[in-house]
């Protein structure tokens, strides 16, 4: 009934804030000659699979975790929203050439719903439903970040 999911939304919401409080963040390679230079190159800016080991382990720590508390919450639906920081002039041409589009706005959107869709590919390895997790992205939010939002849906 709607009463008990927005209950177990509430939960949910105050388990992973609490989770992300503790410093648990899924940290992105920023696209830079670094990243764009490594074996993946362009998709090095969306893979949860860090250049810099620790920074790979924490963020297979922090997928674990929020993996954890999803399944915790089988009757919820979540929002996976990747976000990035607005960027003056003109995006990579590597960005814009891998995604066919040339407006810097229009490339940081797919690159953050490139990062969200990484962070539900990441989440579905670890068991959580894939028809659970829809993701979203909006370029120009500020940060570089992916959030965790439940929803109240079946």
């Amino acid at each position: 009934d709607t009463a008990e999911l927005e209950h177990h939304r509430q939960v949910a919401t105050v388990e992973i804030d609490q989770f992300v409080a503790e410093g648990h963040i899924i940290n992105f390679d920023p696209v830079g000659e670094r990243t764009l230079a490594s074996s993946k190159g362009v998709a090095q800016a969306w893979s949860i699979n860090a250049l810099d080991a620790d920074t790979k382990r924490a963020n297979w720590e922090t997928i674990n975790g929020i993996a954890t508390i999803m399944k915790k919450h089988p009757y919820l639906t979540w929002e996976v929203h990747g976000s990035t920081s607005l960027i003056t002039g003109s995006a990579p041409w590597q960005l814009a050439k891998h995604h066919g589009v040339n407006d810097a706005r229009k490339i940081m959107d797919l690159l953050a719903k490139d990062r969200a869709n990484a962070c539900v590919t990441a989440l579905a390895t670890r068991g959580v439903p894939r028809s659970k997790l829809y993701p979203t992205g909006n370029g120009g939010e500020g940060g570089i970040s992916v959030t965790f939002i439940p929803q109240g849906r079946k």
